[in-house]
Parts: structure tokens; C-alpha cells; sequence
């Protein structure tokens, strides 16, 4: 009997033309433009949607049914570029204390978890990422440009791989490894002569020169204040700062006051962050 009802209403909607087609803007969502901040309504059903699985966990079955029904699926955001904007944002909110894991440290039984997790798993030379032998090859070159004054960072960009590995290695060869503390007083010095404090202010400074921009180098912001810049521009009458040392809560602070004194004396400042594009932004600016 249900499937006969049924069957009738499929035969008398086939053909119907959608009350709503061609209209537009009669499906606009109640919600659209409002924020927690600007709506109650909105609010209190963020609330209640955070708090609704509070406490509860998956099945092992739901989660198997989870996993199955993601494998193959493309990441809705595969392609799609990040801007710099965004990242910074990204960055700010995981920095120091607003990072979930800061002042945390894993548990005996979580490291335990973690190495049976790992067990069996090709985490040796056998592995395809494995570069120990390629690092001892080059052993000497490393410790050589890290007593020069280069970073773990830069080195790891230079053989391919993470600041702290590079770390690792230099520690296993019995090297100290020296504080990243801003003020450190540079020990790099570029092709004009110049003293830098870090090899991507060296890339900086060797554009300057080989562009023939009339530049120095750690000049006093205002006479009478400890700030000074990386780099300044008299001709352009521009400021230039390389933010380095992101991950320091020290070196943000000094960062924000030094802001804050560029935007009070009105100065024009051109800011460069790591990952960024040294050589296509200074280009782009002076060019």
C-alpha cells in the first residue's frame, strides 16, 4: 500500500516545475553576514553546537566507517594558496601560550603509545628520507657555515631539511648550540662590507648593493632610542625590517614597540617575514 502511495506522488510531482526556480535570492540563509559578536541568536547556538559532543567519543567501528568514507575524498582546499595575510594570522594564534601544547609536556605513558605506534615502521636508514649519510658527507661544511654565524634554519634550507635536525646533527657532532637571541651582533658580513645578523639580511643587503640602492645598515630609528632598523633607505626615505625570530616572545615585543615608534614618526616601512620572497618583494618595492 505505502509503495502504491508513494508511486502515485513520484508520478504526479514528475514533470512539476519547482515552485522556486529562476528566483533568485529565496534561499538565503537566516544566518548570512551575522557573527556571535553582532547576533544572540547566532551565539547561542555556537554555544550549544561546541558543548554537544563534550565528553563523547567515537566507536572504534564509527571511526573505521570515518576513515573509509574519506579515502580517495580531495581536500576541498587542494590548490588553493594561502595568502601571507593568512598565515600570519595562523601563526599569531598558535604562538606562545595560545598554543594548545604549550607548558605541556607528553606523559610517560603517551611516549610509551607513540614508540609502539612507530614499531616495525621503516624509521632507519631504510627510510626514503633518510639523509644521515649525505649530513656526514658534508659534516665538515655544516659545522664550518654554522660557526660562521648561519643559522640551523638556513641550513636546513640549504641540505633540505628542518632547522631542528640540522640541530640534532650539530649536537651528535659535539657542537653547542648557540641561543637565537635578538640582538645578537652580526658576525655575517655581505659583499659591500656591511654587518648582518643573518643570512637572509645578507641576501638583503647584497640585492641592495648589486642594484646600486644607497643603504646602511643597523642605523638608530630616533636619536635617543635604543631601536635601531636592519636596513635604511636614505634616497627612498624608507625603513627596512626582517622579521626573523617569530617564535620568541621577547623578540615580539621588542617587534611591537618598534612598530609602534615607526607608525608615531610616520616612517614608511617595508616588512619582510621568512618563507617570503626576499628578492620579488624588495624588487617590486625599489625596482
Amino acid at each position: 500500500m505505502y509503495k502504491n502511495i508513494r508511486d502515485k506522488k513520484g508520478r504526479i510531482k514528475k514533470g512539476n516545475i519547482p515552485w522556486n526556480k529562476g528566483k533568485k535570492g529565496l534561499q538565503i540563509a537566516w544566518n548570512k553576514g551575522l557573527t556571535k559578536e553582532t547576533d544572540k541568536r547566532v551565539k547561542k547556538y555556537t554555544l550549544s553546537s561546541t558543548k554537544s559532543r563534550i565528553g563523547k567519543k567515537h566507536t572504534e567501528e564509527q571511526k573505521e566507517k570515518i576513515r573509509k568514507s574519506l579515502l580517495g575524498r580531495i581536500p576541498w582546499n587542494k590548490g588553493i594558496p594561502i595568502s601571507e595575510k593568512t598565515k600570519k594570522k595562523l601563526s599569531k594564534i598558535n604562538l606562545g601560550k595560545n598554543n594548545h601544547f604549550y607548558g605541556k609536556k607528553h606523559s610517560k605513558e603517551s611516549k610509551l603509545r607513540m614508540s609502539i605506534s612507530r614499531t616495525g615502521k621503516n624509521s632507519g636508514k631504510d627510510h626514503f628520507r633518510y639523509k644521515g649519510d649525505y649530513l656526514e658527507k658534508s659534516k665538515g661544511e655544516i659545522i664550518n657555515l654554522y660557526e660562521l654565524g648561519f643559522s640551523t634554519n638556513y641550513l636546513g634550507e640549504k641540505y633540505n631539511l628542518s632547522g631542528p635536525t640540522i640541530g640534532k646533527y650539530l649536537k651528535k657532532w659535539g657542537i653547542s648550540l648557540k641561543p637565537a637571541i635578538y640582538g645578537f651582533k652580526g658576525s655575517i658580513i655581505s659583499k659591500d662590507g656591511h654587518k648582518v645578523r643573518s643570512h637572509y639580511e645578507v641576501k638583503i643587503d647584497n640585492f641592495l648593493s648589486s642594484s646600486n640602492i644607497n643603504h646602511e645598515t643597523n642605523k638608530q630609528i630616533i636619536k635617543g632610542k635604543q631601536y635601531l632598523c636592519d636596513f635604511y633607505l636614505p634616497d627612498h626615505k624608507l625603513y627596512i625590517e626582517y622579521w626573523g625570530l617569530e617564535r620568541f616572545p621577547n623578540y615580539i615585543k621588542r617587534k611591537t614597540k618598534k612598530l609602534k615608534l615607526y607608525k608615531k614618526l610616520k616612517l614608511k616601512l617595508l616588512e619582510i617575514y621568512p618563507r617570503e620572497n626576499i628578492i620579488k618583494k624588495l624588487s617590486e618595492r625599489l625596482l
